[in-house]
């Protein structure tokens, strides 16, 4: 028998499974649409002057504002765990508190993952200038 905390968590996995695929998706699509933008500019030498603005993506994009975005995934995954860990009585306890544990280690092996694939597409912008 589900209780009123069971079907909050419920609803927070899935609340927090759409935005960490959302925000996800936004952070692949900024580093694939810069490094695009790179090429184009790298292709079409109209002129002398081709500025690598990759590593601008991988500062502003994916550092800065993946640092807010998955801090904000961290905090919410803590939050579930916490009420996870207060609900002793549920029957979804254990699976609730693996969900959220896992869910606390994802934004961060996440970030760390597009900041180094980020660096590694400046490079590769670097190397065809």
């Amino acid at each position: 028998m589900k209780n009123r905390i069971d079907k909050f968590l419920k609803v927070w996995k899935i609340v927090w499974i759409v935005l960490y695929v959302l925000f996800t998706a936004f952070q692949i699509y900024a580093l694939i649409d810069g490094y695009n933008d790179n090429l184009e500019n790298i292709n079409n030498q109209a002129n002398n002057t081709i500025i690598n603005s990759m590593g601008l993506v991988v500062a502003l994009v994916v550092i800065i504002i993946g640092v807010i975005g998955y801090s904000i995934l961290l905090i919410l995954s803590i939050i579930g765990f916490v009420f996870a860990f207060k609900n002793k009585n549920s029957i979804y306890r254990k699976s609730n508190l693996y969900i959220f544990l896992v869910g606390s280690i994802l934004p961060l092996i996440t970030e760390l993952s597009l900041v180094l694939i980020g660096i590694t597409l400046s490079e590769k912008i670097n190397s065809l200038m």
